[in-house]
């Protein structure tokens, strides 16, 4: 076995690295890895998403994939000791990993993270997205106030959105994975007692 890498943040990058093109395989997008200390062991979270037009992340993605890196990670073995593996949907505050993210999700309010002026301190700024054109942000940060940004100079960013954005968000998706199903000629059954996961992810040790 290779051992833990001190610095947890490069053990992220290589995971995402190895498990990139697992999750595009499953015909979905991983967004983020996070691992973290858990007792005696690391904890591993997997964050995914579906493709634009897909709908909202189900059990059955949850579950897909957790099995299919379970079994990478049982060969490749890039973590020592134990680790629990969880794998979940983004909710509310789901990263946004670049211009396409930001064009998706016009409408909704976000949080974006900048470097400082100097390259050392950082600030953050909430707004409506409203486009990104020419590699240059536009967010809505008051009613008549309007800002861009260099998406260049942008450390980070997540949906931040309104309890009416994010209802509007979900009867979207709905609408998408309705639409699905109805093209597939089948019922979408996300019933966690046909998967073994919960709306929070799939686990395995």
């Amino acid at each position: 076995m290779s051992p833990i890498a001190p610095d947890l943040r490069a053990l992220e990058a290589r995971l995402e690295a190895m498990l990139v093109p697992v999750v595009d395989a499953a015909g979905l997008e991983l967004l983020a890895v996070r691992v973290t200390p858990a007792g005696r062991g690391l904890r591993l979270l997997l964050q995914i998403d579906r493709r634009e037009g897909d709908g909202a992340v189900g059990l059955r993605d949850c579950t897909t994939v957790s099995k299919k890196v379970s079994a990478l990670l049982d060969v490749k073995d890039p973590i020592e000791p134990e680790y629990d593996l969880e794998v979940s949907s983004p909710g509310m505050n789901r990263p946004l990993r670049g211009v396409a993210d930001f064009l998706r999700f016009a409408g909704i309010t976000a949080k974006v993270t900048l470097a400082g002026a100097d390259g050392l301190g950082r600030r953050s700024v909430n707004g409506v997205l409203i486009g990104c054109v020419d590699g240059t942000l536009r967010l809505r940060t008051g009613k008549d106030e309007e800002q861009t940004f260099a998406v260049a100079d942008i450390q980070r960013a997540a949906l931040n959105p309104t309890f009416d954005e994010w209802q509007a968000l979900g009867r979207k998706l709905a609408a998408q994975d309705a639409a699905k199903g109805r093209a597939a000629g089948d019922e979408i059954d996300d019933d966690p007692e046909d998967d073994g996961a919960s709306d929070d992810g799939a686990e395995q040790e």
